[in-house]
């Protein structure tokens, strides 16, 4: 059986989720590989709403299996919705006094004049979402209720009194059974220290020094000698890679490998330094591939690469609105605010175009690009849209899109864009542009953080007619289906 293992599976996702599905779907489309199975290792007590979401956008088939390491420690009785109930809840407690939060639909409630919780609801219901329990002796919460959006309790968190810092979790099933204990640092904020299984008489049955030992002992379970798994999470890498069954290790690789002092990050460090537990890595690109095998002396033969791939479609560019565009996340490692400092150098000499940016990130990130706007006066030709659910459409109408990354494993919206026939300015980073890119065919490649030549490529792609923007063939479903056949051994 074919296993995808993934740290998370979010309801808004970027590019590596989307990819990881993307080629399930494939697998199962353009192979015929139908029994396949997603795994994932997050704790997410709504995860059935995610699950609806992609069958309803056919993300995933029904074919698909999906488990999750605490449904599955709990004998599936946390995501199973037949054994929910709705519980809504009023909002006056008896002999508490209490101050609606109307824009957070949540309610703050005091006795004897004295703020002692916080109730959050679900957004449009009287379901609960969480209750922050507050005591006088610090200024924070020391407990946190949570609740699924049935409104029945899975999870308690206590806080350090002290700190501001979880130091222990409770999980509860659906029966109210208590199936599991976490214990954190308080010095180091989110680090287990200790895991605790309980079984259905709540007696202790496993425990686990930290979450590496919790996910060998769940992959060594779920696992089958001769399963074929793809790890899309280093995360994951050291369960995946000490697990006591005989399986086929793929390691995808969907980001570059070094930091920004071109030192191997710790993420991949695991993975790398035993890669002969590894029975091939998966790149995106040849560059990663001849950098990996410099740099770390890895055999040949355990290193494919496979580019992600597309549909190709043949588009219409009727309808180009003057505007560019940019769609990804707004983050430190995006640099979008390079984008805004060139757009505000080309404005001084092309005042008709607008510039329209789509995308969630940091809240720290996004403040800073408001402000950015702002100061360079730019309010009335700028826009942030937040999340794109049509990024195709937005592409086909824009004279452009931008790519201004620090680094990058591939670069899919790049393909994305080029094929909505939309040309892309990117600079020429490690890794991707430059595979996708043919400068002056369907895009521009400009000297990384040279802001300069970025306004100067923003200028001469309105001047130019890119008549023939498209994808390389190498990108093809076609060529997608060969490289997995040779893989997977078809």
């Amino acid at each position: 059986m074919i296993k995808t293992i993934t740290s998370t599976l979010p309801l808004i996702h970027g590019g590596r989720t989307h990819a990881l599905l993307r080629r399930i779907k494939f697998l199962e489309e353009e192979l015929g590989i139908k029994d396949q199975q997603i795994i994932t290792t997050n704790y997410n007590a709504n995860y059935y709403e995610v699950y609806r979401s992609y069958l309803q956008q056919k993300k995933i088939s029904k074919n698909i299996d999906i488990i999750n390491i605490y449904d599955y420690i709990c004998r599936g009785m946390l995501l199973d919705e037949s054994l929910m109930k709705k519980i809504e809840t009023e909002v006056e407690i008896e002999g508490y006094s209490s101050e609606i939060v109307p824009k957070r639909n949540a309610v703050r409630y005091y006795y004897d004049g004295e703020y002692v919780l916080f109730r959050k609801y679900y957004d449009k219901t009287r379901i609960i979402q969480f209750e922050d329990i507050m005591t006088q002796s610090c200024k924070h919460k020391i407990q946190r209720n949570e609740y699924n959006s049935y409104g029945m309790l899975h999870r308690i968190i206590h806080y350090s009194v002290e700190k501001n810092v979880k130091i222990h979790e409770e999980l509860f099933n659906l029966k109210g059974q208590k199936y599991m204990e976490k214990f954190y640092s308080d010095k180091i904020p989110n680090l287990v220290i200790g895991i605790q299984i309980y079984d259905t008489n709540n007696l202790l049955s496993l425990s686990f020094s930290n979450e590496d030992e919790l996910f060998v002992w769940f992959f060594s379970k779920i696992f089958n000698d001769g399963d074929t798994i793809f790890n899309d999470a280093r995360l994951l890498d050291y369960g995946l890679l000490n697990n006591t069954k005989d399986t086929r290790n793929f390691i995808v690789v969907h980001s570059n490998h070094l930091n920004n002092e071109n030192k191997l990050k710790k993420s991949y460090q695991y993975s790398i330094n035993n890669h002969d537990k590894v029975s091939s890595f998966i790149v995106l690109t040849h560059k990663q591939k001849a950098h990996l095998q410099q740099e770390f002396n890895i055999q040949n033969n355990k290193i494919e690469v496979i580019p992600h791939f597309i549909k190709f479609k043949k588009v219409d560019r009727n309808n180009i609105k003057n505007q560019f565009v940019y769609i990804g996340r707004i983050d430190e490692n995006k640099q979008v605010d390079h984008i805004v400092e060139a757009f505000s150098k080309f404005c001084k000499t092309e005042d008709q175009v607008k510039l329209i940016i789509y995308g969630n990130g940091t809240k720290t990130c996004i403040e800073n690009l408001k402000k950015l706007i702002e100061s360079k006066r730019l309010d009335n030709k700028i826009s942030l849209k937040g999340y794109c659910a049509n990024p195709e459409t937005k592409f086909n109408e824009s004279i452009a899109s931008f790519l201004t990354s620090k680094t990058e494993g591939f670069g899919l919206v790049v393909m994305e864009s080029l094929n909505a026939g939309c040309p892309v300015v990117s600079y020429d980073l490690n890794y991707g542009p430059s595979d996708l890119i043919k400068n002056g065919k369907n895009g521009i490649l400009v000297e990384q953080n040279n802001i300069n030549e970025l306004a100067k490529a923003m200028k001469q792609i309105t001047q130019e007619k890119f008549r023939h923007v498209e994808n390389l063939p190498e990108f093809s479903i076609e060529v997608a289906q060969e490289n997995y056949k040779n893989l997977l051994g078809m």
